[in-house]
């Protein structure tokens, strides 16, 4: 399993719960719940990848590793706050196709990512 964390809004499972409601219950095992957030598993291409739940956030980040791996192109540019609250940082923006969770399937889910590796990786 790959460990590239990548941090998803809390939007993402809100819509996962909402497009569900209209078919048999999902059920999606949390990975690891003794960290700050709960980690759960998704795919992508095929592969499998570590996706951490930050419902603090307000949008969807993904590492620079998981950009440089899906060849993923920008589709603009944003802004962002650290963890130490510089503003505007200025980020990538990103669209995933074909993210699984469970059974269910989503598409054109935007992200932010920094291209330039600052984020060490993870």
């Amino acid at each position: 399993m790959n460990r590239a964390f990548c941090s998803l809004a809390l939007a993402l499972v809100l819509s996962l719960l909402a497009f569900a409601s209209n078919s048999a219950p999902q059920v999606v095992p949390i990975l690891d719940s003794k960290s700050c957030c709960p980690i759960f598993p998704a795919t992508i291409g095929g592969k499998e990848y570590r996706f951490l739940l930050d419902t603090a956030a307000s949008d969807g980040m993904v590492s620079s590793r998981l950009v440089r791996e899906l060849a993923l192109q920008p589709s603009g540019v944003g802004g962002a706050n650290d963890s130490s609250k510089n503003p505007n940082i200025a980020v990538s923006v990103y669209q995933l196709n074909g993210l699984k969770v469970g059974s269910i399937v989503f598409n054109h889910i935007l992200v932010a990512g920094d291209p330039s590796g600052k984020d060490a990786g993870r």
